[in-house]
């Protein structure tokens, strides 16, 4: 397994530990089901980009899920300027997501390069 695929999942788990405990403590559903859904997707994509059918069809599913992580860092920073999360659970996540989404950018952006080279080769 690519290591960013297991940063990711890993990453998942820890986005719907603290969406259950949002829904359980703070009885707080919205942000935490959309931070559940955006940070499980990174995942979900990575997976299947796996079992893509071409390089493009690897690269957009990559591209997918940057965007993804994307989403999610802005549900983490809406959950810390809403005080659901302390300031250093905080920078914990962003950290980790933010590192999440620069791997993914590199990728993509390597991929895209892959692709635009074999279309000029041809």
């Amino acid at each position: 397994m690519i290591p960013i695929h297991q940063t990711a999942k890993d990453f998942a788990v820890t986005a719907v530990k603290l969406g259950k405990r949002l829904q359980t403590q703070e009885r707080e559903f919205n942000i935490s089901n959309q931070l559940i859904r955006s940070a499980t997707s990174i995942s979900a994509n990575l997976h299947e980009a796996r079992s893509a059918e071409s390089l493009k069809d690897y690269t957009h599913k990559v591209f997918i899920a940057f965007k993804e992580a994307s989403e999610t860092k802005y549900w983490i920073n809406l959950l810390h300027e809403t005080e659901y999360i302390p300031t250093e659970e905080f920078n914990e996540l962003n950290k980790q997501i933010r590192a999440i989404g620069a791997t993914l950018y590199a990728l993509s952006t390597a991929m895209r390069k892959k692709l635009q080279n074999e279309k000029n080769s041809k």
